[in-house]
């Protein structure tokens, strides 16, 4: 109906790199139980602190991969073009150039423009987030960095497929920045942020 048209799903997803090394594990142990077809939280989350540091990794990168894919194919299958998917790293950068281009390209998947005015704005949103420290982004964004190197190139070769499909490594055998990845299976789609031509189509006089 024209009614389930007015309506789109912004699909935001997080380096993987960044999840596997946070705190918060909660969505591994409900994707354990969907994988394994079991409904026992309590006994998944026993579980997964029994784990070596690597096994936690591999399970929580094998979860991040799979929710991310998921949702990815299901909207675009259900949705087509009501269905965006952004990535949070490029709207809190301190690269104002990259944000701003992220910003636009949102806008224009959406259909909607905006004045200079407004855009100034909404940079400043992502410059201090609510109810946060300062630091946050630099602190929460790129963490996986601290790690020892074997442990970065470790979790890299556990989440490569999905890493690669969501634009976090190029597609050849060697990683690259999240800021230059980009040509990707599912990224394909959401090329062109930073783009002269995407501002042009975002902000109006």
């Amino acid at each position: 109906s024209n009614a389930d048209r007015t309506f789109y799903v912004v699909h935001v997803v997080r380096d993987g790199r960044d999840v596997v090394t946070g705190e918060n594990q909660g969505f591994v142990y409900k994707m354990h139980n969907y994988l394994e077809g079991e409904n026992d939280e309590h006994h998944a989350k026993k579980h997964f602190r029994k784990m070596s540091d690597q096994e936690k990794r591999r399970s929580s990168m094998q979860a991040w991969h799979e929710l991310n894919s998921q949702m990815a194919e299901c909207g675009q299958k259900l949705l087509g073009d009501r269905y965006i998917q952004v990535r949070s790293e490029d709207f809190v950068t301190g690269d104002v150039r990259r944000r701003r281009g992220a910003i636009c390209s949102l806008l224009a998947q959406l259909g909607l423009t905006v004045n200079e005015s407004t855009m100034e704005e909404l940079l400043g949103v992502f410059e201090a987030p609510i109810d946060a420290p300062p630091d946050f982004a630099t602190s929460h964004y790129g963490r996986w960095h601290q790690l020892p190197e074997s442990d970065q190139k470790e979790i890299e070769e556990l989440g490569r497929q999905g890493l690669t499909e969501f634009g976090y490594l190029s597609s050849s055998d060697s990683p690259s920045s999240v800021a230059t990845a980009g040509k990707t299976s599912w990224w394909n789609r959401f090329r062109g942020i930073g783009g002269k031509e995407t501002e042009e189509t975002c902000i109006h006089a």
